[in-house]
């Protein structure tokens, strides 16, 4: 989340939380810092827009291996090594898809996933996926209106009645491109968070910070990235739908496209998922936010806002379905990519997606950030290829450098590769 002038105002910036930029381009200047605004305990996630430098292969013969997987998947091995060795963090896992690969990743880890225990990080290890979560949801309440159940021009009071302020006046498409006026997590929120991180949230505490508002954005007038508007979306989801948002996502995606390492994150024990560290100053507690198997936070306090555990691969195999038609239909996709407002010509936010001018092209996908974890993903329009990026880890001293310059770079090179014929 970033408001005019964050960069200037990155060291004092009155607040931000989860995930995740505007637009999801550098997190440089503390991305999981701990701030303090009027005395209360708020995160920090501030982002810049500095350009990546893609690299270009540079002979025929890099030309042409770059295009089978075994070499795309040292590509990968490479520039994952690389970046770690100027950005500490325990462990990176990145997945490729290529064209005239398949629609299977090429899939690498590098690094620990536990350096308690020396583990070596795999491909299928899980980690808290953050805001990129969203795109499930608005995945969903798109799917839901292709089924005739859900109207994107109807005002959010059908479907949660006399629950949340403006509900006559916001619609369902405003919650999904952040057009609703609905404010940020405040700090009444966020402290009650602290204090008690394994509670279960409620819609009550959800819908606290709008109805402590002191004012509200005109409905429909401005962009405003807020995950109380994804939080809202699940429970219109669950109104419309007559179930939970996330059983509606699991029969609607996560089954039919064999996403089977993302899993909806309800609770603080999650099988498979990997420790992930969020620095010197965590909100949690300890650097480790994951304690005999548990975490030290329960994820469900993110709902709509994110909500899923997942890998590089299942992220890249997800994003990639759903611009080929494969999750919606070509108009539902065309609505979900079409940018409705953001920061900047070049950084717009369609419904559930960031639509980004990098200098790898055209890229929709998104960000994601919680504590302990961080987790990238885009679709290239130009090329077809399709990156994604976690890394068990949030903090600023780990991770000093941009991972999305890194995602790009990677994919302005294997565009380059193949796309000159082998040989």
């Amino acid at each position: 989340m970033e408001t005019a002038g964050a960069r200037e105002a990155s060291r004092s910036w009155p607040f931000a939380f989860c995930g995740v930029c505007q637009t999801p381009v550098v997190f440089q200047t503390g991305h999981a810092m701990k701030c303090w605004a009027a005395g209360l305990a708020t995160l920090l996630v501030a982002c810049t827009t500095a350009p990546a430098v893609v690299p270009v292969a540079t002979s025929a013969v890099e030309v042409a291996a770059a295009c089978k997987r075994e070499a795309v998947g040292s590509v990968l091995a490479d520039r994952l090594a690389a970046f770690q060795a100027t950005n500490p963090a325990p462990g990176f896992s990145a997945a490729a898809i290529v064209p005239g690969l398949g629609a299977e990743p090429v899939e690498r880890a590098i690094g620990l996933a536990d350096p308690d225990t020396v583990r070596a990080l795999q491909p299928a290890d899980r980690m808290l996926a953050g805001s990129v979560g969203k795109t499930f949801y608005a995945a969903a309440a798109l799917k839901l209106t292709e089924q005739g159940r859900l109207s994107l021009d109807a005002p959010i009071a059908r479907y949660l009645p006399g629950r949340i302020p403006n509900d006559e006046a916001v619609t369902v498409r405003m919650l999904l491109s952040h057009r609703s006026g609905y404010p940020p997590y405040d700090g009444d929120f966020m402290q009650a968070l602290i204090a008690e991180p394994l509670r279960v949230r409620t819609f009550d505490d959800w819908a606290g910070p709008v109805r402590r508002a002191d004012a509200l954005g005109v409905p429909g007038a401005a962009f405003g990235y807020s995950d109380i508007n994804y939080v809202l979306l699940a429970q219109v989801i669950t109104g419309a739908a007559g179930e939970p948002a996330e059983a509606v996502i699991d029969r609607a995606f996560l089954q039919p496209l064999r996403l089977a390492r993302t899993v909806a994150a309800g609770q603080p024990r999650i099988d498979g998922l990997v420790p992930g560290y969020e620095g010197a100053r965590p909100l949690f507690g300890a650097d480790r936010v994951l304690d005999n198997g548990a975490l030290r936070f329960n994820p469900q306090f993110e709902s709509g806002g994110g909500g899923y555990a997942s890998t590089a691969g299942d992220m890249a195999r997800w994003v990639h379905a759903l611009q080929a038609g494969r999750a919606l239909s070509p108009a539902s996709w065309t609505l979900m990519s079409t940018p409705t407002g953001g920061k900047s010509a070049s950084q717009q936010y369609g419904l559930g997606i960031h639509v980004d001018q990098t200098r790898a092209g055209l890229a929709y996908g998104h960000s994601g950030y919680i504590p302990g974890y961080l987790s990238f993903v885009r679709h290239y329009a130009d090329s077809g290829i399709t990156l994604a990026l976690q890394t068990n880890a949030s903090d600023e001293a780990r991770l000093p450098d941009d991972p999305f310059h890194l995602v790009d770079a990677i994919a302005g090179t294997l565009a380059v590769a193949c796309a000159a014929p082998a040989g």
